[in-house]
């Protein structure tokens, strides 16, 4: 079949079957092996029977609302192609905001500390682009830490990596911590999308009642694995910035700056001990 024939057919199927455009491209693409440009160029391109029916499998998937990087096995982040599978939250590309925000304010050999690692991608993208940081990342799922110690190999990357909550027993201090915590209040989970609630893991997205609970302990905690001169970097709910403030306040955060997504919605908070 041709490829220029399958996208026109695929796109009549995805309009009737409410699945995006976008969806469908990305299952196509990994498939092929075919980027946006190529496939557009080359509409002759010849699809042969077996990636023809693997393309129909995947098709069915995202039918039943399966996100298309758990389909293809991989997710972008910045530069990088992370592996990603059901147990390991798919990197958004709000939180490539966090690392730029991150590497605007830090060089030479700082040690920084990835809290809830996920799939690697903050500690990866942030040791990718300065490889002289020391970065160290933690996640208390071991099928996560599984999943971001392959990216990191597969990135060349040199990470340690911790299972636990939180903080490494090995009572390190850092110059950064950094985290894309759960921030999902009980509220919240019951209008996620099915793709999200029903494939992502829970323990990645819940934040308990008010979304916050992961907030209190990081900044309550923090103040004891921070330098004095370090800062903390949070990503966060379009409307959790106040409450999160507050609580910062509480446990002696001296200095607090508030950053916007690429959207203008408040998503990223900086804070230090030091006023």
């Amino acid at each position: 079949m041709l490829l220029g024939y399958l996208i026109g057919r695929l796109k009549t199927l995805s309009d009737s079957a409410g699945i995006s455009e976008s969806d469908v491209l990305y299952i196509v693409e990994a498939i092929l092996g075919l980027s946006k440009t190529e496939m557009l160029l080359q509409p002759d391109y010849h699809v042969s029977i077996d990636d023809l029916d693997t393309i129909l499998a995947a098709f069915e998937r995202l039918k039943d609302n399966e996100p298309p990087q758990y389909i293809t096995g991989k997710a972008p982040f910045f530069n990088l192609e992370l592996s990603v599978a059901p147990g390991v939250l798919i990197p958004r590309p709000e939180t490539e905001g966090l690392v730029e925000l991150v590497l605007s304010r830090i060089e030479g050999a700082f040690r920084v500390l990835d809290v809830g690692t996920g799939s690697g991608a903050i500690a990866i993208a942030l040791k990718s682009l300065q490889p002289s940081l020391v970065v160290d990342a933690i996640d208390i799922s071991q099928a996560a830490l599984n999943t971001a110690k392959l990216n990191a190999e597969a990135s060349k990357t040199d990470i340690s990596f911790y299972l636990g909550d939180l903080f490494p027993e090995n009572q390190r201090m850092y110059d950064v911590i950094v985290s894309n915590p759960p921030y999902i209040s009980a509220w919240e989970m019951q209008q996620l999308d099915a793709r999200v609630k029903d494939y992502e893991p829970r323990e990645a997205l819940f934040g308990g009642e008010d979304g916050l609970d992961i907030y209190r302990s990081l900044l309550s905690e923090g103040v004891k694995h921070l330098n004095p001169n370090g800062f903390m970097a949070l990503e966060h709910g379009a409307s959790q910035r106040a409450d999160i403030i507050a609580i910062a306040q509480k446990c002696g955060w001296g200095k607090i700056e508030a950053h916007e997504d690429l959207q203008g919605r408040d998503r990223y908070l900086l804070l230090s001990l030091a006023r």
